[in-house]
């Protein structure tokens, strides 16, 4: 056979394995593509799932707003609900109250007192108790007076002290009826109490009070509101219910170098506060000062008592 003959031969079985080869590489191809497309839609799930989730979590995000919403609109609700009672209710106590009102207070013609000098008050509370009748002994030997602010509740217990104070030229003031914290109390409740002691003050002098001192000092606005008094305060603090020493009590008043239109606090329940005023009586008389009531000071310093105020004291 020649070799062209043997060329002829072999012709065929090499087309075929070229067309079997060709084959096998397209389906490769092909299934390459399939598959492709097939993990496409994977990756697409994936981002919708995320975006569903976001979308979820924004509803979430969403909804927690707008329950707080809610929820702080419910609480401004009850907020002004409150400011709403509290002002109904200031309103209330300054009705019933004769707030900034003046207050005429008469004071004894019998005294000579000279504007022209200066004077000091010396005040006393919590009374009355076994020292109050020691310190009235010193104050009826030297021929002077001081202003006391009682409990209604001792006043009963000690009407005779009481009519003594009054009865030498002293100004009794009230110090309420319990010597409760009156910051703590609703207007009714302070109301309440004075109510008590007013009641006392008639039943042991015949007469309501002029003054208040609230105990502790504290006045806030609702018992400023509710007391239809002048609320008497201090400026010179002598802490004899701390030190309970005499020389202490002195020396927080030396203190001050200056005592004219000063309010001096004390307390007439104790042995050694009654043993100071024996030594600051005297002492106040002979620098030249006078001792008056509060009223009295208010009236020659020219300053107009007025229901509701709180007066520390009475300087120019």
């Amino acid at each position: 056979m020649s070799k062209k003959n043997e060329k002829n031969k072999f012709f065929p079985i090499l087309l075929v394995i070229a067309i079997v080869l060709l084959a096998i590489i397209i389906g490769i191809t092909v299934k390459e593509q399939v598959s492709y497309k097939k993990s496409v839609p994977v990756y697409a799930s994936t981002e919708i799932s995320n975006e569903l989730n976001i979308s979820d979590n924004s509803t979430n995000i969403e909804l927690q707003e707008n329950t707080s919403a809610v929820n702080s609109e419910e609480k401004n609700s009850e907020v002004k609900t409150e400011t709403k009672k509290e002002k109904e209710d200031t309103d209330k106590n300054t009705e019933t109250a004769t707030e900034n009102e003046s207050v005429n207070i008469s004071v004894s013609k019998d005294r000579k007192i000279d504007p022209s000098k200066p004077m000091v008050a010396i005040t006393f509370d919590d009374g009355p108790g076994k020292a109050t009748t020691k310190i009235l002994n010193t104050l009826e030997k030297y021929n002077v007076v001081a202003t006391f602010f009682d409990l209604g509740s001792n006043m009963l217990n000690s009407p005779s002290t009481v009519k003594r104070e009054e009865k030498i030229g002293c100004e009794v003031g009230s110090h309420t009826y319990s010597h409760k914290n009156l910051n703590k109390l609703s207007a009714s409740a302070i109301q309440e109490d004075m109510k008590k002691a007013e009641n006392a003050f008639e039943k042991v002098l015949g007469h309501k009070p002029h003054l208040v001192r609230p105990p502790y000092g504290n006045a806030n606005a609702t018992v400023k509101s509710a007391l239809k008094y002048p609320l008497i305060n201090w400026d010179i603090d002598t802490l004899d219910w701390k030190s309970r020493n005499a020389d202490s009590i002195m020396k927080e008043i030396h203190k001050y170098k200056d005592y004219d239109g000063r309010i001096i606090l004390m307390h007439g329940i104790y042995d050694s506060t009654a043993e100071a005023v024996a030594k600051l009586v005297p002492e106040l008389i002979n620098k030249g000062y006078q001792l008056v009531t509060v009223s009295e000071m208010a009236k020659y310093k020219d300053v107009t008592l007025k229901a509701g105020t709180v007066y520390l004291n009475f300087r120019n």
